[in-house]
């Protein structure tokens, strides 16, 4: 992905600011500028290996270089959610959400998917609600199917 985005930069300059953002918000702004020791991109290919737990760690580094950084949490959680660590998980979705530049709604939606795994689906429908809110997109089927 990385690859990719830094290819767009190179063939689209014009767009050269939303191709940054893009970077910046897989990577986390400290990584895409090379003023860290590039633990978001180390924790994305642990994780496209399977290596969750590794992924978590590396992700874990990233956020206490960016702690203002939302997508550091967020994939921390993804990393436990997927170990199927559910309860962990919840605490870094949480952590996500707490911070005011989330503004999108993917933390609440896995967040209501750990609450489900759990055995929590009134929890989880109240997290969904606000995934929905803020328009990510697969939360409507999941309401449909555990909040009726």
């Amino acid at each position: 992905m990385i690859n990719i985005l830094g290819f767009a930069m190179r063939k689209f300059p014009q767009d050269s600011v939303i191709i940054s953002d893009a970077k910046n918000t897989i990577m986390g702004t400290a990584a895409a500028t090379g003023n860290m020791n590039n633990y978001a991109a180390q924790g994305s290919l642990a994780f496209q290996k399977g290596r969750y737990a590794a992924a978590a760690k590396f992700f874990l580094q990233a956020s206490q270089e960016e702690p203002n950084n939302y997508t550091h949490f967020e994939n921390i959680g993804i990393c436990y959610y997927t170990n199927k660590n559910f309860e962990t998980s919840i605490q870094y979705f949480d952590k996500a959400n707490s911070l005011p530049q989330n503004t999108a709604g993917k933390s609440y939606f896995f967040k209501a998917m750990a609450l489900i795994a759990s055995g929590k689906k009134d929890q989880a429908c109240t997290a969904l609600a606000e995934a929905k809110k803020r328009s990510y997109a697969e939360a409507d089927s999941f309401i449909k199917v555990n909040c009726q």
